[in-house]
């Protein structure tokens, strides 16, 4: 046994090939949001959502040959224009409240942009006018009492001040001074946001009933400002570099200050924000043009346009407002047409994936999958492929009411199976399940060699300690099972002699790198899915090798050995191997210190595969679909 083992590294041989490198490729989930055009005005071309209230109506602008027309959209009527202002053709709303009444802004030419501010009572316009001996105003948002807020100009000083418009007092200046400022946001408790000029720099401000707060910008930047605000008065806005080359999302809320939402480089703006801290805008998440955004806490900043179908047909270019029920006004770029059209994002209202997912055997011929109820689901599809790389969607095996399938003849037809369960209510589905694996490794024996087989197993199987393979496998056809220790550079061993198996009957973990010693061909049926853990890979000192068999997950994204270079690199890795027990040698992809070379061999589910490090690192090897464990579960 012990020479066996030994003859491992003598084993090792390399085949130079040139190497084109792929990608793996992603399952991706159902949409998280459906999208709804909402259309053009009659007569118009294009058009863009600005706010959107609790039951979902929206209101914006719609431009074509004939001009710019405000629009209020509901589920009852469609898009019907609001009417502007007499001697005011042109003119945007901006917010709207549930009682019916809209606000923007209305102007008489392109030159007296942005005119004056207009608030809308049941499609009637009403000019609001402008602070003392001003000429210019514009309205931004309203509450449910019909307070308005928005920017002025004055007949002193320079730029807009902010102001806030009731029945009883009509227009105030909220604030004040001779610096520019705006008011952009209010809600039903009468908290306004807005931002002015303090000194030299921007501040956002809230101010309610008297008391003021004005924050700075984030560390490193100099202007911060403020454009929305909700029930509990957290705010969403921006916060800016001097030059204004770099911009980044904020949200404030009590207690916790300013926080960072993300984005690069400029501009990035947080244009709404609902009860449940939910921010949407435009920006960037990495270099390219301007899209729309959404941040939600625990999944961070998300660039909308990765959150719809792919096959949607639209890029959205900006998100400006979203209600309580998740639902956002935004707007986008037709890739048919080219033209920019408002539009309705509808949450796809299934939260989670079922979670939990498990595979085990039933009877002589049945693979049983079983997962948590998701607590809104009407019913579970279940999707099956023999590839897991093939493209979405797979083949639906069936759509139940119960938290179980029975997966008849899958177990002994020699094929591998990898699962995806689904949750489903009336026609919207939610997000992907843990992938799990049937398949089925085969290791072959052959007299005239040695007869060392490395292999993998899934992450979660039923295969904890060594003892449960040589159980499973037998001790006719398997005299040895072992599994790498990295930091000794040697293995840990299981094995039988004569008489009761002995050694270390040593724990299975995620990620091990195994092997074993075989006596007879060995074909067994492995079940398991996978999991979210991370690899720690630690270098050790010369003049020690740094050899680290591991276990690739069943439903990884790798296709082949040059996605792990790719990924991993050659600061963290060197040389790539995986371990062919007809030939008892292995195929490898080496770093040569410009490019990658030798044998990009492809990587298959149970292939015994290693890595020579060149540092220490930590990894999570990526899955085509991520794990989704019960709540609460740990990585064991």
């Amino acid at each position: 046994m012990a020479t066996r083992i030994s003859l491992l590294a003598a084993l090792l041989f390399l085949s130079p090939l040139a190497l084109t490198v792929p990608g793996p490729q992603a399952i991706t989930p159902s949409p998280e949001y459906f999208i709804q055009d909402l259309g053009t005005l009659p007569g118009d071309t294009d058009s863009v959502a600005w706010g959107i209230d609790a039951s979902g109506s929206v209101v914006g602008v719609s431009t074509g040959l004939d001009g710019i027309h405000a629009f209020l959209y509901t589920d009852a009527g469609g898009i019907v224009p609001l009417p502007c202002p007499p001697g005011r053709p042109y003119c945007i709303a901006r917010d709207l409240n549930s009682g019916g009444q809209a606000v923007g802004s209305a102007w008489s030419s392109v030159s007296d942009a942005p005119g004056h501010a207009v608030r809308w009572n049941g499609g009637v316009p009403e000019d609001l006018g402008t602070l003392g001996g001003g000429t210019q105003s514009e309205a931004w948002g309203i509450n449910a009492t019909g307070a308005v807020v928005g920017s002025s100009y004055t007949a002193a000083g320079y730029g807009t001040h902010g102001f806030l418009f009731t029945d009883s007092q009509g227009l105030a200046d909220i604030t004040g001074g001779t610096g520019p400022g705006a008011v952009v946001d209010v809600n039903d408790a009468g908290q306004m946001v807005g931002y002015r000029l303090e000194a030299d720099r921007y501040h956002a401000f809230r101010w309610s009933d008297g008391t003021w707060l004005s924050f700075s910008a984030l560390s490193g930047f100099r202007d911060s400002f403020a454009y929305a605000v909700n029930a509990q008065g957290q705010i969403a806005g921006s916060s800016r570099t001097p030059d204004g080359r770099d911009e980044r999302i904020v949200r404030y809320t009590d207690g916790f200050g300013l926080q960072n939402l993300g984005g690069v480089y400029a501009p990035n703006h947080g244009w709404g924000i609902n009860r449940a801290g939910d921010v949407v805008g435009e920006g960037r998440t990495t270099s390219g043009p301007v899209r729309a955004l959404l941040y939600r806490d625990g999944k961070g900043l998300k660039d909308m346009n990765r959150l719809i179908a792919s096959d949607a047909g639209w890029y959205l270019t900006a998100a400006m407002d979203i209600n309580d029920a998740g639902q956002i006004a935004a707007s986008g770029s037709s890739l048919e047409t080219g033209r920019s059209h408002a539009l309705r994002l509808l949450p796809n209202r299934i939260d989670d994936a079922p979670r939990g997912l498990r595979i085990g055997a039933v009877g002589p011929d049945t693979v049983r999958l079983t997962w948590s109820p998701v607590a809104v689901a009407e019913r579970y599809r279940v999707y099956e492929s023999t590839d897991r790389f093939a493209r979405f969607p797979w083949r639906i095996l069936t759509e139940t009411t119960s938290t179980a399938y029975d997966a008849v003849g899958h177990l002994t037809d020699g094929l591998d199976h990898f699962y995806i369960v689904r949750a489903v209510r009336r026609t919207e589905e939610g997000g992907n399940s843990t992938m799990a694996a049937k398949t089925v490794l085969r290791l072959p024996y052959s007299a005239a060699r040695t007869n060392i087989a490395w292999f993998s197993l899934p992450y979660d199987s039923a295969y904890r300690r060594a003892s449960d393979v040589v159980l499973a496998v037998g001790p006719a056809r398997a005299d040895v099972v072992g599994k790498w220790d990295p930091a000794r550079q040697t293995s840990i061993v299981y094995y039988r002699a004569d008489g009761p198996y002995r050694g270390e009957d040593f724990a299975i973990l995620p990620g091990d790198g195994l092997y074993l010693g075989l006596r007879g061909d060995v074909e067994r049926i492995v079940l398991g899915t996978d999991t979210n853990d991370a690899l720690r890979f630690t270098l050790n000192p010369a003049p020690n090798r740094n050899v680290n068999w591991v276990g690739l997950p069943y439903g990884g994204a790798y296709r082949h050995a040059s996605d792990l270079a790719t990924e991993l690199g050659p600061a963290r890795v060197v040389e790539i191997g995986r371990w062919d027990p007809a030939t008892q040698s292995a195929e490898r992809l080496r770093w040569d210190g410009g490019a990658w070379t030798g044998t990009d061999f492809a990587i298959h589910p149970g292939n015994g595969v290693y890595i020579v490090i060149a540092s220490s690192f930590t990894w999570q090897p990526a899955l085509l679909t991520p794990a989704v464990p019960d709540a609460g579960s740990l990585s064991r």
